[in-house]
């Protein structure tokens, strides 16, 4: 479907395996170190999921088409879905609003584009068919063509411990996969992927409609909406006086697994505590600056994104980084 937006603590314990490698009949077999949980899963899983490469691949990128096209040979690459965009629909920038008119456009072509497509059960079908296609053959979703963020094997390498992770939870690839993107953009930097993507629309916006740039001001002004959070700003309670010294929706990560783990047990710890003491939530939410106007409550707010989406996502960062080694190289934990 066509959008305004559219682009393309629980261990669990494994028996180590010790590698051998045998130098000629007449030697003794060598032993090398055991292999890591990340090896140990890649074998587990070898039928179910090929691991998301650390690096783009253009070879990786044609698979993926190819084997999509095998059941739908009208589908579209990235670029060429990119430029079907640019010439049908109209691009909106940054803090734009879609005007009433271009929306009725959008949604008369997303409905065309669908009744073409053999209807919605047909569409949904393709849908779900491609979703898992990609899941099985991943590209990386970080690196491209033109650009690479530096930190892009801690990228993969988090990405690809948390399917494996789903997956030894007993869910199915699809679940796993998209489990998997969820606590990223908390746990793991990615603001060089973030900055490169939106540098990339506003070169995309300026070069269809360059009176609506975006001028110096209105970036500032974003990058401050963006960058502000601290403790009593926004929806982040105050719960030093439980010791709890954080906010429940920001998170500064460090690239060290141990400090991470560290800092998520607390992290999990809050979020116990703060969905067992609903009442002491919503007095601290009170105090904030006007944040219950209008009708808002903690529960809403604060109780219920925590429950189906902050205290999942930490427990599963907590898993990665108790289990792998992400940012300390030698993963030799199983």
């Amino acid at each position: 479907m066509i959008t305004s937006a559219t682009s393309s603590s629980q261990i669990y314990s494994i028996n180590q395996v010790t590698k051998t490698r045998a130098t000629s009949a007449y030697t003794e077999v060598e032993s090398t170190s055991p292999i890591s949980r990340m090896e140990q899963m890649q074998e587990k899983y070898k039928d179910v999921y090929s691991p998301m490469p650390a690096s783009y691949s253009k070879e990786r990128e044609e698979l993926q088409l190819e084997k999509i096209r095998e059941v739908y040979p009208d589908m579209m690459s990235l670029k060429e879905a990119m430029q079907w965009v640019k010439e049908n629909l109209t691009p909106i920038g940054i803090g734009e609003v879609e005007n009433p008119k271009d929306k009725a456009i959008r949604e008369a072509r997303n409905k065309e584009y669908i009744d073409n497509m053999g209807g919605e059960e047909a569409f949904n079908k393709r849908i779900a068919f491609i979703h898992e296609t990609r899941a099985q053959y991943p590209t990386n979703k970080w690196a491209h063509e033109d650009f690479t963020p530096s930190n892009i094997k801690e990228l993969t390498a988090f990405y690809n411990a948390a399917v494996y992770e789903g997956l030894e939870e007993g869910k199915d690839l699809k679940t796993a996969t998209s489990d998997a993107h969820n606590p990223i953009s908390f746990y793991i930097n990615t603001l060089e992927s973030a900055t490169h993507n939106a540098e990339k629309h506003l070169r995309y916006v300026g070069n269809d409609k360059s009176d609506k740039q975006v001028t110096p001001e209105q970036e500032k002004r974003i990058q401050n909406l963006l960058n502000k959070h601290e403790i009593g700003y926004g929806d982040a309670v105050d719960l030093r006086p439980y010791d709890f010294n954080m906010e429940w929706n920001h998170f500064d990560t460090v690239q060290n697994d141990n400090a991470m783990v560290s800092m998520l047990q607390k992290r999990v710890e809050m979020y116990d505590f703060m969905l067992e003491n609903p009442s002491i939530v919503e007095s601290a939410f009170k105090k904030l600056d006007g944040v219950s106007r209008g009708g808002r409550t903690s529960e809403r707010a604060i109780l219920e994104p925590i429950k189906k989406d902050h205290l999942p996502n930490a427990k599963l960062a907590l898993n990665v980084f108790g289990k792998y080694k992400i940012y300390d190289y030698i993963d030799i934990k199983a």
